[in-house]
């Protein structure tokens, strides 16, 4: 992970003017960025680049270790800088479903032994699959107590903060990292890790709100059984 990929270290950073590396037709590389590419269940940021007034729109995202090869709907000048434009509206809904998606999964694996079997950022609410170890376990959860839980932490103000170790250290930071590093890409030598004050640290390369305080109170929590040990639980922001 390198230093030109600030959207892992300001998520709530919407535009950034930076200068071509590289560019090759409509396919093109900049020296920093801020457009999240996509991956982990977060889709990419709705994004535009601005060059000599005029507007471009970001197609696609393609990352490989630290590099992101975007596709745009025209050509760039490769000799001019331009403006990066992210859709801040998007960008904040993103933010506040990702953490919540953490929040959810600390709380059920707390409680509960639960482990995440996929969770997805929609365009109007996030989804997370939790698999219970037992059937015994899964039939003591009850979704009121739960998101009661949920709401408790939302009313406190606790940070949300991220730090890059080098792979081989993760076993020193805390116990309380949940990510099975067995599951990361062996390729992978660096590793941010995002945490919720002293609730929550997990592997995490998306976007977070910097507070919790930051997530929207209208919210709307529904769970549903998906077979043998097994919910999943949907949240909706009401605007």
């Amino acid at each position: 992970m390198s230093e030109k990929l600030i959207y892992l270290q300001q998520s709530d950073l919407t535009e950034l003017e930076t200068k071509i590396k590289k560019v090759e037709g409509n396919v093109v590389e900049f020296e920093k960025t801020i457009i999240y590419p996509g991956g982990g269940g977060q889709p990419m940021d709705i994004a535009h680049i601005i060059q000599n007034s005029k507007e471009f729109t970001v197609l696609d995202a393609q990352q490989k270790d630290d590099t992101i090869i975007y596709t745009l709907d025209d050509e760039l000048n490769s000799k001019q800088p331009v403006l990066q434009l992210v859709n801040k509206t998007d960008r904040e809904q993103k933010c506040q479903y990702h953490t919540l998606l953490h929040l959810i999964a600390a709380v059920a694996g707390s409680e509960y032994e639960c482990r995440v079997s996929s969770s997805e950022i929609l365009d109007d609410h996030t989804r997370i699959e939790l698999l219970f170890p037992t059937n015994t376990k899964k039939s003591e959860f009850d979704q009121h107590t739960f998101w009661d839980a949920i709401l408790t932490i939302l009313s406190n103000n606790h940070p949300v903060t991220t730090k890059i170790i080098n792979r081989k250290n993760i076993n020193d930071e805390s116990t309380k990292v949940r990510t099975v590093v067995s599951l990361i890409p062996k390729e992978i030598s660096k590793i941010r890790l995002v945490t919720i004050n002293n609730l929550d640290t997990e592997a995490c390369a998306g976007t977070h709100v910097s507070n919790t305080n930051k997530i929207s109170k209208n919210l709307i929590f529904t769970t549903k059984s998906k077979g043998s040990k097994k919910i999943r639980a949907k949240v909706e922001i009401i605007s």
